[in-house]
């Protein structure tokens, strides 16, 4: 039964993740904010990749709203604004191709996500008695994300390695407000960990990561180096069956084509980020405050299957 959880024979997977985290510390540096990895992305099975050569997509959508009052300074493309509003919402359309091919006993896949950012940023400007409201918007494409994966699988219990690197292609400019991506270079080193009872539908899943940043060249801005770890709880309320019997009295792996196969899962949701080094270089203006982040809230995942 618990091949049945891993298979992924064509494009059949359309998962939908909805997590309500809730920002109990929102101190956070980087340039403009935050750094390329968003806390609370990793949540359900991400230790544990298909087993077999395939592809899969997964859809995650994330709404964000934040506030940094008049006396906090951030910096945004390469200058200083205070009194800033944002509000963004991320949409991250994802690919996970599985080769067939094994490395040190691991499963060889490739994980590719391509993000769509729309921005509203509002910033109060103030010069001596007058006040000026300025708003700026931007929908355009992000910084891509694509990692080598490598699964193993021990009964119940998944491993997977990460090694994934962000590529600054999404928009940036100086002074622009709205920009949605970070003109530079991450390197994220990461391990999840999944134990899943296909019996019992419980599943705990975790991913803890390193992300190395390189320097934004542009403004000579070294963004800090950064670790975060999500964690989820989850209870499969609707889950893949059992697989068929064929004639042999043995579980079989084919089913007839087009056979749908639903999976429902509710849970919570937990995310920590934590900013390691203090962001430097020349044109950092907003001192060493390190960023920090952490979370929690409820978690729904449904996937789908589109064809065996």
């Amino acid at each position: 039964m618990a091949k049945q959880w891993l298979r992924r024979t064509c494009l059949r997977d359309l998962a939908l993740l909805a997590a309500l985290v809730g920002v109990a510390a929102p101190a956070r540096a980087d340039e403009g904010g935050g750094g390329h990895y968003q806390p609370g992305y990793a949540g359900y099975g991400v230790g544990m990749l298909p087993t077999e050569k395939g592809l899969s997509f997964s859809n995650f959508q994330r709404f964000y709203s934040g506030t940094r009052r008049g006396n906090q300074p951030l910096e945004i493309g390469g200058r200083v604004d205070f009194g800033v509003k944002t509000f963004a919402f991320l949409e991250l359309p994802s690919l996970l191709y599985m080769t067939g091919s094994k490395f040190l006993g691991a499963d060889l896949g490739v994980a590719l996500a391509v993000p769509v950012t729309y921005m509203d940023v509002t910033k109060v400007n103030v010069a001596g008695p007058l006040v000026a409201i300025q708003e700026s918007t931007n929908f355009n494409l992000g910084d891509m994300y694509v990692a080598p994966t490598f699964g193993w699988h021990h009964g119940n219990l998944h491993y997977a390695g990460y090694l994934g690197f962000f590529m600054p292609t999404g928009e940036w400019h100086v002074g622009d407000l709205t920009p949605t991506g970070k003109n530079f270079w991450t390197f994220e080193p990461g391990l999840g960990l999944t134990y899943l009872d296909p019996h019992t539908g419980w599943e705990v899943s975790s991913y803890a990561a390193l992300d190395f940043n390189s320097r934004n060249q542009t403004i000579d801005y070294k963004s800090g180096d950064d670790f975060h770890i999500d964690v989820t709880l989850a209870k499969h309320i609707l889950r893949p069956p059992a697989a068929p019997r064929d004639r042999k009295g043995g579980a079989s792996s084919a089913g007839p084509a087009g056979t749908s196969v639903n999976d429902v899962a509710l849970g919570v949701a937990f995310a920590w980020y934590q900013q390691l080094t203090a962001d430097s270089g020349a044109d950092n203006e907003v001192g060493s405050f390190k960023g920090r982040m952490f979370g929690l809230g409820p978690s729904i995942r449904t996937q789908v299957t589109l064809c065996r």
